[in-house]
């Protein structure tokens, strides 16, 4: 399921003039996460429901006050997809950071990138991020990549994965600050290498 308000619905009762509608977290259990009575047959979560597994109930309640039995329960899982906010294209940095939005439930993330210009899979690949960004430590080379993230819950059970998203890297090379005059005619410039190059037009 991956609309995090999800409507619970349920069969009317007849004589019933209300229902308790109970839905737990199996995922991380610590009493009810919905504990609410509703006259309808129907009741739709105002806050969102993190990813995780869960386990939903409903009984009825007569006009005198009395309850019935509880309906048999219902497991379902919530499994939101990641979404990635970084902007794809063309990037002017070799370490660009790449950022997402976050999931309720949520206890770490996992990043996957692919290189597509060398056909290389997990040229980077975290599975314990704890904040909504990453950025690498070592240089990406010039190239085109892919890249996915998705949302991992407290006990270890992954979300959807992200749709891919396009980046490439081209990165311009940095020129050392030089004299501004010279009585050289042939001067020698330098500059720092970007990783990936094989030649510098």
């Amino acid at each position: 399921m991956t609309d995090d308000t999800p409507r619970f619905t349920w069969e009317a009762v007849r004589d019933a003039v209300s229902y308790e509608l109970w839905v737990s977290s199996l995922t991380a259990p610590n009493g009810p996460v919905i504990n609410v009575n509703v006259s309808d047959t129907y009741f739709e979560p105002t806050e969102a429901l993190g990813i995780g597994t869960y386990r939903v109930w409903v009984r009825a309640q007569s006009e005198g006050g009395l309850y019935s039995d509880w309906s048999h329960s219902v497991d379902f899982r919530m499994a939101k997809e990641g979404e990635l906010t970084s902007a794809g294209g063309s990037l002017n940095s070799s370490r660009p950071t790449f950022s997402w939005n976050s999931i309720a439930g949520a206890d770490r993330y996992e990043l996957w990138v692919n290189n597509d210009s060398t056909s290389t899979a997990r040229v980077i690949h975290e599975t314990t991020l704890t904040d909504t960004s990453f950025t690498p430590s070592a240089d990406l080379p010039l190239g085109n990549y892919r890249i996915w993230v998705r949302a991992i819950d407290a006990s270890g059970t992954p979300s959807l994965w992200s749709s891919a998203q396009r980046f490439s890297i081209a990165a311009s090379p940095e020129v050392p600050q030089t004299p501004t005059s010279t009585f050289d005619s042939t001067p020698t410039i330098t500059w720092q290498p970007v990783a990936g190059a094989i030649s510098y037009p």
